[in-house]
Parts: C-alpha cells; sequence; structure tokens
C-alpha cells in the first residue's frame, strides 16, 4: 500500500481526492532530548515551490483545522505503529507553514526519529491532504511559480508526517511509494546509532526494508 492509498484509508477519503506533498524541513531546529526540556522540533512544513510531481501546493490554499484536530503524527503515514509526534501549532510566515511539534516521550520510535534526524542534521516531513481545488495552471500561476502540470489551490490538510528525506531527490517518489524511507548513503550513520544503543532495529527496520531480508540471510546462513 502506497502513502496515497494508506492516507485514504486512516481518514475515509477517495484516493483520487489525496494528494502528499514531501519536502525538506528547512531550518529544522530540535531541542535536545533531556528529562528537563520538552522535546520539542519546529519548522518550515511547506512552500509554493514545485515538487518532482511537476505540482504546486499553494500554501494559501491549504486548512489546517482537521490535522489541527487529528494532532497524531505518525512515522512516514505507517498507521500500523503508534503516533511519534503530536502537533503543536501551525501558521502562515513569508517562506510558508511553521509548524511545531513534539516528540512523545513514551514512544521508543519517537526518540529514535530524534536521534537519526540529530545525526543526519536533516529531516523531512510529508503533508497528507484532501484536494478541493485543482487543475491546469493559469498563466499567472506560471509566471509566480514557475512551469508545472497541477496547480493545487484549495485543500484540507489531514495529517503532517515525519518523514526522512533521499540525498537524491529522485528518489522521493519511491519514497511515496511505499519504498526506503533512508537513502543507501545515509544507511551506515542509522546502522551505527543501533549499534550504540540509541536506535532500535525496529525503527531501522522500518526505515530499511530490505534490513529484515539481510537479517535473515544472515541467520539463516550462521
Amino acid at each position: 500500500m502506497n502513502w496515497i492509498e494508506s492516507i485514504a484509508a486512516k481518514h475515509n477519503c477517495d484516493p483520487s481526492e489525496v494528494g502528499v506533498a514531501v519536502s525538506t524541513v528547512e531550518n529544522l531546529r530540535l531541542k535536545e532530548w533531556a528529562a528537563d526540556k520538552p522535546p520539542v522540533f519546529s519548522g518550515i512544513a511547506t512552500t509554493a515551490t514545485v515538487d518532482l510531481d511537476k505540482e504546486v501546493v499553494n500554501p494559501m490554499g491549504l486548512n489546517w483545522l482537521y490535522a489541527k484536530r487529528l494532532k497524531a503524527m505518525y512515522p512516514s503515514h505507517d498507521y500500523s505503529h503508534l503516533p511519534i509526534a503530536m502537533l503543536n501549532n501551525v501558521k502562515m510566515v513569508d517562506e510558508g507553514w511553521y509548524f511545531s511539534a513534539a516528540w512523545l516521550r513514551r514512544t521508543k520510535m519517537a526518540e529514535d526519529y530524534y536521534w537519526i534526524a540529530k545525526e543526519m542534521g536533516v529531516m523531512g516531513v510529508s503533508i497528507g491532504f484532501q484536494v478541493l481545488d485543482a487543475g491546469r495552471p493559469t498563466d499567472e500561476e506560471v509566471k509566480s511559480h514557475g512551469p508545472h502540470e497541477r496547480h493545487i489551490r484549495k485543500g484540507n490538510v489531514l495529517e503532517l508526517s515525519p518523514t526522512f528525506m533521499p540525498c537524491n531527490p529522485d528518489a522521493i517518489a519511491t519514497l511515496k511509494s511505499g519504498g526506503p524511507r533512508i537513502a543507501d548513503d545515509q544507511i551506515g550513520k542509522v546502522e551505527r546509532l543501533v549499534k550504540s544503543g540509541r536506535v532500535s532495529r525496529k525503527t531501522f527496520e522500518l526505515l530499511v526494508p530490505d534490513a529484515r531480508k539481510q537479517r535473515t540471510i544472515v541467520l539463516l546462513s550462521a
């Protein structure tokens, strides 16, 4: 099941009405994971740039009421796991939608995501949204945002989801279709976190789908 199908099933939408916009969090702020400090993170969730699907999601047309009521943030839109964070607030700024959220301390995967983001120095987020108004861009929209094939003018944001961005932007399409969450050249960093005990093997296998297969081969050949 890809992200579109997963989001549609979770929020009772027709898959044809669901869109996904994945972006690197600009100016990611991670507070230290400590007992005396709230594990808060924040950054820019989405901007009016042309994505790899040749779409533009107009931030001004997004309604966050549903997502703010839901609050729950799942790992890479994977609803077979517990939420790993809660959305605190979103507001429009010059760059786009600025969000603040808090990791859920009771969930080990939340801490895992924190350490991976800290180690990499980067994290991504994906917004799942219900499309209300979209179509081919007008001349004015092309002039404002550059050449693109589809312009999302209005939509209801269903969920904001923490994820990890591939180093190669071309891999985002694979990511959204349910492929690997961690790029090949980033796996070594995450493996070191697993060996140090900061990241669980379970989270590693979620982010690197081939990891379970690799471990099975090692066990069978041992």
